[in-house]
């Protein structure tokens, strides 16, 4: 629930562009064991608790591709998360 929670911040933290490989990495959140990175096209920056109402999640990276579409199916937000629980 921590990595989903996390990635759901980081997703809505996004605005609307265009995606890129050029993206500048930042740290969205760390705590203990666990810590988030996001890509984004903008300069956006965010540092804040993340909240497990206990659920277990495995250690490992996980690479989440997050992409926000409209009516017209066409994108208009995107971003790449790295959580890593150790």
């Amino acid at each position: 629930m921590k990595g989903f929670t996390a990635a759901l911040l980081v997703w809505t933290l996004i605005s609307p562009s265009s995606c890129s490989k050029a993206w500048p990495t930042h740290t969205a959140c760390r705590d203990g064991n666990l810590e988030v990175l996001y890509q984004s096209c903008e300069q956006i920056y965010f540092a804040g608790p993340i909240n497990n109402p206990g659920i277990e999640i495995p250690e490992g990276e996980y690479q989440v591709l997050l992409q926000l579409y409209n009516e017209n199916r066409s994108t208009v937000a995107c971003a790449n998360a790295t959580v890593t629980h150790s």
